[in-house]
């Protein structure tokens, strides 16, 4: 099973309500769908994170793609090893965890389509609890798919980096984000300060306590 073809798409998913950073207003989120199509047609798709305008993700991942065309598809950390010390990526490493995620997605939803298996039973219950993304109009598809994922957030129709950390959706703005007991956490919340500091509680009986209370 080897690497066919590679098809970028960039989108902007357009929030709800308008997001202020410090500094800026977003309106969407800038992603490019990566869709990776193998020999035998199976075809996985992946996300990579971008920014407005997404032709210098869509480059760089174009850029890349040679290293894939005709390789396996479930070679997955060599291929995307090699990629990574290509050009400038080996001094922005950051930059390549965003460009090549979609890649390295699309390549383990391959895996999994091939094997008939969820990604996170391959890997042994990695990611367990983190953030599952659905893109549906269907309502009942969205329910279905929250009660069957063991995670802590699932986003519908929403760009999964920027989303889990509560961009355009109403999820608390973090960037530590809790896996509850899925992923052997204690807390499935997006954490900020508030888990952070101690809370003092002076507790007294009860008013409605019946019978002589020993003083």
């Amino acid at each position: 099973m080897k690497i066919a073809a590679i098809e970028t798409t960039p989108l902007a998913l357009a929030f709800k309500e308008p997001y202020h950073w410090a500094g800026r207003v977003d309106y969407a989120a800038a992603v490019v769908l990566v869709e990776v199509e193998t020999d035998d047609g199976l075809v996985g798709t992946g996300e990579s994170v971008s920014a407005f305008p997404a032709e210098g993700t869509v480059s760089a991942l174009r850029g890349v793609a040679p290293l894939f065309i005709g390789q396996p598809a479930h070679d997955i950390e060599r291929l995307i090893t090699a990629a990574r010390h290509l050009g400038s990526f080996n001094h922005t490493p950051w930059y390549a965890d965003f460009v090549l995620a979609g890649l390295e997605m699309a390549l383990w939803d391959i895996l999994g389509k091939a094997v008939n298996r969820p990604i996170y039973k391959i890997l042994g219950n990695g990611g367990s609890g983190h953030t599952a993304v659905i893109h549906t109009r269907s309502e009942r598809l969205q329910s279905s798919f929250a009660r069957q994922m063991p995670v802590s957030r699932v986003l519908v129709n929403s760009p999964g980096a920027q989303g889990c950390m509560g961009l355009g959706n109403g999820l608390t703005p973090s960037f530590t984000l809790g896996c509850g007991t899925y992923g052997r956490t204690s807390t499935t919340d997006n954490v900020t300060y508030t888990h952070l500091i101690n809370v003092k509680r002076m507790a007294r009986p009860l008013a409605d306590i019946s019978g002589p209370v020993a003083v």
